[in-house]
């Protein structure tokens, strides 16, 4: 396969007030999701709610009641509440919030470990989860991450029928790996197969444009990393000119298993939120030729789907890993699927850190140019970020704020 561009180409009782971004602002801020705050004790949480508040408009509110009162929208990705304000009982609260047929947001309590309100809620009522205060911010963090998670089905339900069609066949696939991998048995080639066909038949380019829009946005790090890589490759594959069905299969497969070696890393690793040590570092740089291995061993996956996964990780000056390749050592797919591999994770919230937009993603891709990535692709990347921009007649500013 041939993956070389072609030349063608005021707070007030009750209120709810917004600290995320100025009110009015922004014409696009719906598409940015917020988390309600139920509480008059915002002082025990502030790291945290700052943290919120880079890439969810945090809507403060003194009474639980106001919650109620106000229509819950899509885009809201969980209500949080403490102990006061206590104007309506936590178990009546939610019996109200959560009526039979009805989309909700998730709802996390969050309160001191072992106090009476917090241990009523988690044993009394139908709380989705619970932070606790006296917790380091980078594991409220995490734990917000993994609950907020669950909200992408409804974001993805707003895209209609394909869009849900991809995200169910994902997560069916980690469930077949994860299964696989507890029994010693290779990665499921045909579940593989059937998803990629599901991106490559169906959704045209803003479609799977918009569907990465809307994974961006949450923490499942593992899955969302790997779809994200799969269909922005495929995207970009089609933007240099891949037209063949066979090769875009390929392109989105690739994408789709790149980081497959991560199963075998420690999942304190992958997750920590500070810098690594030097011992768990090499262990994380192992992944590549991890990969390699097990889809070696399933015996049914194309080499350029292997190549991807062993050199993703390297760069042209011969300083990545694992094992230093310099430009012409590098397989085609190997350098693209780097530079699809940078953008996403630039482009993706993580438990440790807030995301970037695309805009930013593309001025921190070009000073990596020629060292560390092939600049062509690069070009070509960027210029489908933008030609996605014109297209949904979003302004260069609009875009940096909302991405």
């Amino acid at each position: 396969m041939n993956v070389q561009p072609t030349s063608e180409t005021q707070k007030g009782q009750g209120d709810l007030t917004q600290v995320g971004i100025p009110l009015g602002k922004n014409p696009l801020a719906e598409s940015r999701q917020q988390v309600i705050v139920a509480t008059n004790q915002e002082a025990f949480f502030k790291d945290f709610l700052d943290f919120l508040s880079h890439d969810y408009d945090v809507v403060l509110t003194d009474t639980r009641r106001s919650v109620l009162d106000e229509p819950q929208k899509p885009r809201t990705a969980a209500i949080i509440l403490s102990e006061y304000p206590s104007d309506l009982d936590a178990r009546d609260f939610l019996r109200r919030l959560k009526q039979p047929g009805h989309c909700h947001p998730i709802v996390i309590a969050m309160g001191r470990q072992w106090s009476p309100w917090l241990t009523f809620v988690e044993r009394q009522t139908s709380i989705d989860g619970v932070i606790y205060y006296e917790s380091p911010v980078e594991h409220q963090i995490r734990t917000f991450g993994l609950l907020a998670s669950r909200g992408v089905d409804y974001c993805i339900d707003e895209l209609g029928d394909r869009a849900q069609a991809i995200w169910r066949l994902a997560k069916d696939l980690v469930g077949h790996i994860e299964a696989h991998m507890k029994t010693g048995q290779p990665v499921p080639r045909m579940a593989v197969r059937v998803l990629a066909q599901s991106a490559v038949e169906g959704p045209d380019e803003i479609l799977l444009m918009d569907f990465l829009s809307k994974l961006r946005s949450h923490h499942h790090e593992t899955l969302v990393h790997s779809l994200d890589v799969a269909l922005t490759a495929l995207l970009l594959g089609r933007h240099v000119g891949i037209r063949m069905k066979g090769d875009q299969y390929l392109l989105f497969e690739a994408g789709l298993l790149h980081d497959i070696g991560k199963t075998k890393v420690p999942q304190s690793i992958l997750s920590k939120p500070g810098k690594l040590l030097p011992h768990e570092l090499a262990e994380m740089r192992q992944h590549p030729e991890a990969g390699e291995r097990m889809l070696l061993e399933s015996g049914d996956y194309d080499k350029q789907v292997i190549f991807a996964a062993g050199q993703h990780h390297e760069k042209n000056d011969g300083t990545g890993y694992p094992r230093g390749l310099v430009g012409s050592q590098l397989s085609e797919i190997g350098r693209f699927m780097a530079v699809c591999d940078v953008f996403c994770a630039l482009t993706e919230r993580r438990s440790y850190r807030s995301k970037s937009s695309a805009i930013q993603a593309c001025a921190l891709l070009r000073p990596l140019v020629d060292n560390h990535l092939d600049g062509v692709l690069v070009e070509r990347l960027i210029e489908m970020v933008y030609g996605y921009m014109a297209a949904r007649q979003f302004s260069r500013d609009d875009w940096a704020v909302t991405a």
